[in-house]
């Protein structure tokens, strides 16, 4: 029998299982390699590897902020929102349950850890009847392949050096040439590395696993997070109750439970009062993306650190107009231009906050915003076709970058 979706889970920093996945993996690892030849030989001598570079992706029905809250490290959204730009490195446990006709179905039997990912791109898309999606692509350099689960440990620094931290689990060893058990240790933002950073002892061995004892040399502060990937033999279960309810989080939410505000968003105002409501909205698409550079050194088989500069946030908001009137209040409200008698340019433009509203189906309530403080929207182009509407595309680009995601 093959593995089916069903079977396969994923649990991020702190043990939190996501949610509404689709699809999710690290699809295709790329491996840079080198042939080497030589005169005098008729063939290749040997090839050379380089530091593995891979992606994994995640696309999700999940509407609450709970995939942005695992992404940026914190257990709730602040006041002020989550901006992703404050996200941090996390480590993937990609579980592989036992099947639905075993024994003890509920068992993960098999794992693969993917540490040390850092956010590149969320990608928020919102269609008038397709079910509203986030897709979030990390980037990373290392994918372990494991005969039983695995644990991801976290221990908060404190502050001194020599901080030892034991395995609450037996942990099996990994193939590498530096036969390391725990497979990935972070903290903070920090890779570590064993030998320089930390060192590790192992107790008794016991059918391939024992229990190992860290021992990290420089002080972590208390405001930091250690956390430790390893696989062990000891028995991991996912019942199917993991998942929230779907009357607590919806199983999806489609277009008629979305609002699009362009020009503010005061959630105090009576229903159906809000003037920046944008009408005829059919389809939406928010971009999140950063370019990510990788801190490598010698000696070192793995990135030490991964970061970013600046990120850029652009998007769309697709309309099909009533009528020619309100194609131009629409065009009117994005551009800034507030009479009626003006004659709107190609450079027509003001920033304007720009607001994606989610709401619970069941209540009714909003559980989730999208909220770019300045978007600046393009005066757009279109084209008639014969027995079509016309839909008009309104192209939107952040001037600062910015992006927010608030849960109400």
């Amino acid at each position: 029998m093959a593995i089916k979706g069903g079977q396969i889970i994923h649990a991020g920093n702190g043990n939190v299982v996501v949610d509404r996945v689709q699809t999710g993996g690290p699809g295709q690892v790329n491996i840079p390699t080198e042939k080497i030849y030589e005169l005098g030989n008729y063939k290749s001598v040997a090839t050379v590897r380089d530091t593995p570079d891979l992606s994994f992706s995640l696309e999700s029905f999940d509407t609450s902020t709970e995939i942005e809250q695992m992404l940026c490290g914190v257990t709730s959204v602040p006041g002020g929102g989550l901006d992703l730009a404050t996200s941090v490195p996390i480590d993937i446990a990609s579980q592989f349950k036992a099947g639905v006709n075993a024994a003890s179905p509920f068992n993960v039997v098999n794992s693969v850890a993917i540490p040390f990912l850092y956010l590149e791109q969320m990608s928020y898309r919102f269609g008038l009847r397709d079910n509203a999606t986030q897709s979030a692509t990390l980037r990373g350099d290392s994918i372990f392949y494991n005969p039983g689960p695995v644990f991801l440990q976290e221990v908060v620094g404190s502050n001194t050096p020599n901080q030892t931290i034991v395995t609450a689990h037996p942990a099996y060893q990994s193939a590498e040439a530096d036969g390391r058990r725990v497979l990935s240790v972070t903290a903070g933002r920090n890779r570590l590395t064993k030998g320089i950073d930390y060192t590790e002892a192992v107790g008794t061995v016991t059918a391939g696993a024992g229990i190992s004892t860290l021992t990290i040399l420089a002080a972590v502060p208390a405001t930091d997070k250690i956390r430790i990937m390893y696989s062990s033999p000891d028995t991991v279960s996912y019942l199917q109750t993991v998942h929230p309810s779907a009357t607590v989080k919806p199983a999806a939410v489609k277009g008629r439970d979305i609002e699009i505000y362009a020009g503010g968003y005061n959630p105090a105002d009576i229903p159906g009062s809000q003037a920046n409501k944008l009408a005829s909205v059919q389809a939406v698409n928010v971009d999140w993306r950063v370019t990510i550079d990788k801190d490598e050194e010698f000696g070192n088989y793995y990135a030490v650190g991964q970061d970013f500069e600046l990120p850029a946030v652009n998007g769309s908001v697709d309309i099909k107009p009533r009528d020619s009137a309100d194609f131009m209040r629409i065009l009117r409200k994005v551009t800034g231009v507030a009479s009626s008698t003006a004659v709107i340019g190609p450079n027509a433009s003001v920033p304007l906050s720009l607001d994606v509203v989610i709401k619970n189906p069941a209540s009714g309530v909003p559980i989730k915003r999208i909220n770019v403080p300045d978007a600046r929207f393009t005066v757009p182009g279109y084209q008639g076709r014969v027995q079509q509407k016309i839909v008009i595309s309104l192209q939107f680009e952040s001037d600062e970058g910015s992006m927010l995601v608030f849960d109400a």
